[in-house]
C-alpha cells in the first residue's frame, strides 16, 4: 500500500493520519470509489464521531459533510444509531473527501461504509444530521436523502424547525385580546406542493440551483444570509434556477423532458435504459483497466479513459432526470453509481 501525503499528529501525539491511496488488487473488497480502505470500528466517541483501529493504532474520525441541527435529543439518537450500526469489532471502509481538511474539530473526515450501507448518508435519511451540501463524491444521494428525510419529516424534520438559522424570538402571547377581524393578516400559506396555475413568488439558495415554494419545508432549510425571493416561478428560471420537484413536479417534469429533447429527443425512460446500458459498457472498458494495471500502462490508461468517455456523456443525459425524480431510487442508485465510478476513472487515469 502506498501512502500519500504528510501524516497528522492525532492521538496522544503520537498517532498520524494522512490521505491513503491504495491501488487495485491488494486483497480488500473495492470501496465505492475504487480505493480499499478495511479498517475495524473501536468505539463511537460522539454523534459524528468514530473511534478505528488504523495500521493498528487507535484513530478517531469524523463523519464527512454531516451537521448536527437537531439540538441534544437529537444528537443523542444520532450517536445511539451510530453505536447500534457500528459495535465494536466492525469491519468498514472509509472514503475520504478530496481536499477535506476538517471542520474545525481537528479530525479527519471520511465517509464510512458498512458493507453496501453508506453511513454518512443513512444518518441524513433518518434525520439525524444535515447535509452540508459540500461533498465532491456523494452530494447529489445525500441531497436526495435530505429531502426524503425533510418528506417524511424524520428525525429533526419532526420538530418543524428552521433548523439553518436561528429562529426569531416570538412576540408575547395574549391570549385575553384578539384583534379584529379589519386587523388580522391572513398568514402565508404554509404547503409543500403548489398549486397547478401557482403563478406567486418563488425562493431559492443563492449558491443553490433549485426554486421553491416560500411555504414550504425545503425554503424554511435555506441558510441565513443566503435567501432570495423572485415574483413568479418565470423569473426564476430566466435567472437559472430549475423548479425543485418536490415543490413544483410538473415543471420539473416539464423541464427535464425539455432538456432531454434538447440531447437528442428521448423521453426520460429511454435515457435512463441507454444509462443502464452505458453503466455495463464503461464497467467492461474498467475491468480490461485494472486487468492490464501494473503491466501495461498506455492499455490500462485507453481503457480508463474510454471508460470515462462513456460514464461522462451518459451523465450529462442522466442528471437531469434524475434531478426530476428525486423519490425514484432506481434512478437515483443508477446516478449515484455512475458518479462514483466515474470518480474512479478519473483518478485511476493520472496513476
Amino acid at each position: 500500500m502506498r501512502v500519500h501525503t504528510s501524516y497528522r499528529n492525532l492521538v496522544a501525539g503520537a498517532v498520524l493520519w494522512g490521505a491513503v491511496l491504495a491501488l487495485p488488487g491488494l486483497g480488500a473488497a473495492d470501496a465505492p470509489d475504487g480505493t480499499t480502505f478495511d479498517q475495524t470500528v473501536i468505539a463511537v466517541d460522539g454523534p459524528g464521531q468514530v473511534r478505528i483501529k488504523f495500521c493498528g493504532m487507535p484513530v478517531k474520525v469524523q463523519l464527512a459533510n454531516l451537521q448536527f441541527k437537531g439540538g441534544e435529543p437529537t444528537e443523542q439518537k444520532a450517536q445511539a444509531f451510530l453505536k447500534e450500526t457500528l459495535p465494536a469489532g466492525t469491519k468498514i471502509k472509509l472514503v475520504m473527501e478530496s481536499g477535506k481538511e476538517g471542520d474545525g474539530t481537528g479530525l479527519p473526515q471520511a465517509h464510512l461504509f458498512k458493507g453496501t450501507s453508506h453511513v454518512n448518508l443513512e444518518m441524513v435519511k433518518r434525520g439525524f444530521a444535515i447535509s452540508d451540501g459540500g461533498s465532491q463524491k456523494y452530494a447529489q444521494g445525500m441531497q436526495t436523502a435530505q429531502m426524503d428525510a425533510m418528506t417524511k419529516k424524520a428525525g429533526l424534520w419532526a420538530q418543524d424547525v428552521q433548523v439553518a438559522s436561528k429562529p426569531e424570538p416570538k412576540p408575547e402571547s395574549k391570549p385575553e385580546t384578539r384583534p379584529t377581524a379589519p386587523e388580522a393578516r391572513p398568514a402565508a400559506p404554509e404547503m409543500d406542493v403548489a398549486p397547478a396555475d401557482y403563478a406567486g413568488a418563488v425562493v431559492a439558495d443563492l449558491q443553490g440551483k433549485e426554486y421553491h415554494l416560500p411555504g414550504s419545508r425545503y425554503a424554511k432549510s435555506i441558510r441565513q444570509g443566503a435567501r432570495i425571493e423572485y415574483p413568479n416561478p418565470e423569473a426564476a428560471e430566466r435567472a437559472g434556477k430549475s423548479p425543485s420537484p418536490f415543490s413544483f413536479p410538473d415543471r420539473a417534469k416539464a423541464a427535464a423532458a425539455k432538456v432531454a429533447a434538447a440531447k437528442g429527443g428521448q423521453t426520460p425512460d429511454q435515457i435512463v435504459q441507454e444509462s443502464q446500458n452505458a453503466l455495463k459498457d464503461a464497467l467492461t472498458a474498467m475491468q480490461e483497466a485494472r486487468k492490464f494495471h501494473g503491466t501495461d500502462h498506455k492499455r490500462a490508461n485507453s481503457n480508463w479513459q474510454k471508460a470515462a468517455k462513456i460514464l461522462g456523456e451518459s451523465l450529462d443525459k442522466l442528471t437531469p432526470v434524475a434531478d426530476a425524480n428525486p423519490n425514484n431510487a432506481t434512478i437515483q442508485k443508477l446516478a449515484e453509481e455512475m458518479s462514483m465510478n466515474l470518480y474512479s476513472c478519473n483518478k485511476y487515469q493520472s496513476l
